[in-house]
């Protein structure tokens, strides 16, 4: 994997939200969050190829929970440098979009979940008590992650007047299983193809994208 040159790079403090700027190579813009969380800024990073066109196809790929937009969109330059795809990936600030406004998308609130389970020392087991364990589910759809995917996209084709209707999703571990759910709950996206990468057990070393 090639370095990206920080002269690349847009100084993250320097970012205007909304003002959407995409040049050749690496970067970062910044976007107003969707309903409920207009007021918190969500970054994209990108990579856009020198033989990028208008006719370019977009991927939008979704990180794990670590939220490392930054490494996923590096993860893709070679792809999108040989085939011409534009990469984007929002990276969904953690004190902002907890557990379950990411990985269950806010699809539900007023999750219990930590105070519900207990670790068994000297094991990666967690038991759950079930009694205990509670939440609310969240029927105002319009509050769900998923809206963001769309509206990302069309900012995006906006900015570099793309003539692409449609885009292309990956998802890894968390971000795979965001993307599960996108399927289920929210089909009517304009995406026409779902990649979803997630590992089980796999040691660190080993996992493609780390």
């Amino acid at each position: 994997m090639n370095l990206i040159l920080k002269g690349n790079l847009f100084a993250e403090d320097e970012l205007i939200q909304d003002d959407i700027r995409i040049q050749d190579g690496a970067g970062v813009y910044m976007v107003s969050g969707g309903i409920g969380n207009t007021q918190n800024a969500i970054k994209v990073f990108y990579y856009k190829p020198k033989n990028y066109s208008p006719e370019s196809r977009i991927l939008m790929v979704i990180p794990e929970a670590g939220r490392n937009g930054d490494s996923y969109r590096d993860a893709w330059i070679e792809e999108a440098k040989k085939y011409s795809v534009l990469i984007i990936s929002p990276m969904y600030p953690e004190d902002v979009y907890g557990f379950e406004k990411y990985h269950l998308c806010g699809l539900i609130s007023n999750l219990n979940l930590r105070e519900s389970i207990e670790y068994v020392k000297g094991t990666n087991i967690a038991k759950m008590d079930e009694e205990k364990f509670s939440f609310d589910i969240n029927a105002n759809s319009s509050e769900w992650i998923f809206n963001d995917f769309d509206r990302l996209f069309d900012l995006t084709v906006q900015s570099l007047n793309s003539t692409q209707t449609k885009y292309d999703l990956f998802g890894h571990s968390a971000g795979g299983q965001i993307l599960h759910r996108l399927a289920i709950f929210h089909p009517n996206n304009i995406w026409p193809v779902i990649l979803v990468f997630i590992p089980y057990r796999i040691p660190p070393k080993q996992c493609p994208l780390g």
